[in-house]
């Protein structure tokens, strides 16, 4: 049986003097065993974003985790891989795929609607959608899922759209939040796993930040 600190370790994570303590007081014992199901909070905060908390570490170990080819159409399905393998992690099950395969929010997932994978989580229980106003005002937590747009697409036509999680806020030496840096799928092995956009206005002075994106939404994991 795995401990709460094996559980922990698995994304980075440990439990300080003042977890314990608290943790402690909050284990009821049914018959002389733990209470089944038994959920556990911390003012700390130490449970809260797991998701985005294993998410995030697991990009610091390994930039290439969770990658399902390596060719630059398969954000989305290495997005929801990664998203995936995360919660079952953090739930002990795999939630999202049983949850998706029967369910026709998979194909909004894959784009086909224009709140892409951050309003799929939302819908399912599992995240807050956080708006793009909210976004540039520092609300987006680690780990969180983007969906990034742009009209024209590169070839000049049509909507591009892109998935990736949210790692860190870039910010400049007054503190300001000019930008942000992302974890995504890339068109070849060799190349960068994560990007920087910086966030501005076009010369039309339509909002807009580098990369070519113009709207962004995300989606914190509860």
């Amino acid at each position: 049986m795995e401990t709460l600190e094996q559980y922990l370790s698995g994304m980075g994570l440990e439990l300080s003097f003042y977890d314990r303590y608290e943790i402690l007081n909050q284990i009821p014992f049914v018959n002389g065993g733990i209470k089944e199901g038994l959920a556990l909070s911390s003012s700390t905060g130490l449970f809260n974003n797991l998701v985005g908390k294993y998410l995030t570490y697991s990009q610091s170990q390994n930039p290439r985790w969770g990658a399902t080819k390596f060719n630059g159409n398969n954000c989305s399905p290495t997005t929801f891989n990664r998203v995936d393998k995360a919660m079952e992690y953090v739930y002990g099950n795999d939630v999202l795929g049983k949850m998706l395969m029967s369910n026709s929010l998979y194909s909004k997932w894959q784009g086909k609607g224009n709140q892409f994978a951050a309003g799929v989580l939302s819908a399912l229980g599992y995240g807050n959608i956080i708006d793009e106003n909210s976004i540039r005002n520092g609300l987006l937590s680690p780990g969180a899922v983007l969906r990034l747009s742009q009209t024209p697409g590169p070839d000049g036509t049509g909507v591009s759209w892109h998935a990736a999680i949210f790692l860190h806020y870039n910010r400049d030496s007054n503190g300001r939040i000019i930008g942000l840096t992302y974890w995504h799928q890339v068109p070849y092995p060799n190349k960068s796993y994560t990007a920087t956009s910086t966030f501005g206005f076009n010369n039309q002075g339509v909002y807009n930040f580098s990369r070519g994106y113009q709207t962004i939404l995300g989606t914190n994991f509860k």
